[in-house]
């Protein structure tokens, strides 16, 4: 794969890093990948080949030919990309480790910001909390959240961007920070090729480090507890903090809480958590949060753990036992999540026996429905497997 064309221009109220990406096999069209930030923002936005470098690497790797980028990249990120490499060969079938050409050099220091990436999640909510908990003057106390358009919001979605967005502007102003929307089009590169849930961490680590002489650190929320949920994954414990430079660095941050922990004992205690909170992919009816889909529901499950309550504020339907009993998980990131939500069900106050049976009998129909795929797959062999893997592993956070 060739990174060609390196442009940073100004537009009428955003300014915009973009450059080509040309691959070397011709089923692959070439494709125009922009970063854009608002025009007040304008000078941090970097025009070294780091952000290329992150959104490339693990694509040039399934194409299995090599990677060339004509501009700078970090010395440091380019001595961690061998064993960026030997973490995305080890995890992705298909992915082979490649030679890379491209110009290396020291980035001097760059800006004292304090990133987190926030979407307004369980995960990144926990992270701002419990970030806030740090007295004032701390220096890793957040300076900035970091809001992605263009990830699981689509850029087409009009009317839910601006909802999201007047929602993180609240969470933003409450918590003293300010509020950085980075819009791309990446998806569009990477989609064809790897599913989300092996890339996203590439793609957050590319919208930061074309940020990166704003920021001293950068929080990437974790989706998994370190403690008995770790698994290859896009966002990891071991290849976050490979993305660093010599300006940033990048820490996986919050894996030492369950995502039940993180809801029950953070979010359900933080109005602004609760009147702002979005998990919703689905989005079904252009909704905040539809409250049908499985991680609404699963969601709601904790929210109810930790308050006893149906109804919740940023959610369009209640939780009730036909909606769990109805889950569909289809997946092992899926089935991690509900068996959490069934052991805090068991001991919370507000056990509720309904609850628990529907999410037991969902739990085993989604085994059951795991179990003959990953049957099928193997009988099928391994170029049927990755596929069935691919569909295990896709998530968002």
């Amino acid at each position: 794969m060739f990174v060609t064309d390196v442009k940073k221009q100004s537009k009428k109220g955003f300014a915009e890093l973009s450059a080509l990406f040309v691959p070397e096999k011709p089923w692959h069209k070439p494709r125009r990948i922009w970063w854009r930030v608002p025009a007040k923002f304008a000078e941090v936005l970097e025009t070294s080949g780091d952000p290329l470098f992150a959104a490339a690497l693990p694509l040039a790797m399934l194409e299995g030919k090599r990677l060339k980028i004509e501009a700078a990249v970090s010395a440091r990120l380019f001595q961690s990309a061998q064993y960026i490499q030997g973490l995305y060969h080890t995890w992705v079938p298909g992915a082979q480790q490649i030679p890379m050409e491209t110009k290396v050099e020291q980035h001097p220091a760059g800006g004292s910001g304090v990133g987190c990436f926030f979407s307004g999640g369980v995960d990144s909510f926990y992270t701002l909390l419990k970030n806030g908990a740090l007295p004032e003057g701390h220096p890793d106390r957040l300076t900035h959240l970091v809001f992605v358009a263009g990830f699981d919001l689509p850029l087409t979605n009009h009317t839910l961007l601006r909802q999201t967005r007047a929602s993180l502007d609240r969470v933003a102003t409450a918590s003293d920070c300010q509020l950085l929307e980075v819009q791309t089009n990446l998806r569009a590169l990477s989609d064809p090729w790897l599913t989300w849930g092996f890339y996203h961490g590439a793609a957050l680590a590319s919208v930061g480090l074309a940020c990166g002489s704003l920021f001293r650190k950068l929080l990437i929320p974790s989706t998994f507890a370190l403690k008995g949920q770790i698994h290859p994954w896009g966002s990891h414990p071991e290849l976050d903090p490979l993305w660093s430079t010599e300006r940033t660095e990048y820490i996986h941050d919050g894996g030492e809480a369950l995502r039940c922990e993180k809801i029950i004992d953070w979010i359900c205690h933080s109005d602004l958590a609760l009147q702002n909170l979005r998990v919703c992919w689905k989005n079904y009816h252009h909704r905040y949060n539809c409250g049908i889909c499985e991680k609404c529901v699963r969601t709601m499950l904790s929210l109810h753990v930790g308050t006893g309550k149906f109804n919740f504020p940023t959610f369009a339907k209640p939780l009730t036992v036909k909606s769990v009993k109805h889950l569909k998980l289809n997946d092992q990131t899926q089935l991690i999540f509900a068996r959490e939500n069934a052991d805090y069900i068991r001991k919370s106050p507000y056990s509720n026996p309904a609850l628990l049976n529907a999410l037991n009998y969902a739990i085993q129909q989604g085994e059951n429905q795991l179990y003959a795929k990953n049957t099928s797959c193997s009988a099928k062999g391994r170029s049927k497997s990755f596929s069935r893997f691919s569909d295990i592993i896709k998530t968002t956070k």
